[in-house]
């Protein structure tokens, strides 16, 4: 079970809906607190908020870059990222998802 189908069930939220909560109260602006509500919400349902739809791929690009963990729906994420990024063919979302995974795992590396 993934860890916001857990948060989900046992507490009623999760930790996107709990952040996104705490920058409303902070009244930050709504395209913020839109964008932290945004990493587990499926991209077809996004529509055309720019904040969300680039957290939802960095989510997905940092499920990617983890190994042995897959997006539940990788295949319209990634047509739908080629075509919001104005990406030309396969190769450039392969680049992509190679330096995330680079970096994520230069990250962990460096952890303690």
């Amino acid at each position: 079970m993934a860890l916001v189908d857990l948060e989900r069930e046992l507490l009623g939220f999760d930790h996107a809906q709990l952040g996104a909560a705490l920058m409303q109260s902070w009244k930050l602006p709504s395209f913020l607190v839109d964008g932290a509500s945004a990493p587990h919400v499926p991209i077809e349902a996004l529509g055309g908020s720019a904040v969300m739809r680039a957290v939802a791929y960095g989510d997905y690009l940092a499920l990617e870059s983890q190994p042995n963990v897959a997006p539940a729906s990788s295949r319209p994420v990634r047509e739908q990222l080629r075509a919001d990024f104005k990406l030309t063919d396969e190769q450039e979302l392969d680049a992509m998802e190679a330096d995330c995974r680079d970096q994520f795992n230069a990250f962990t590396a460096a952890m303690p």
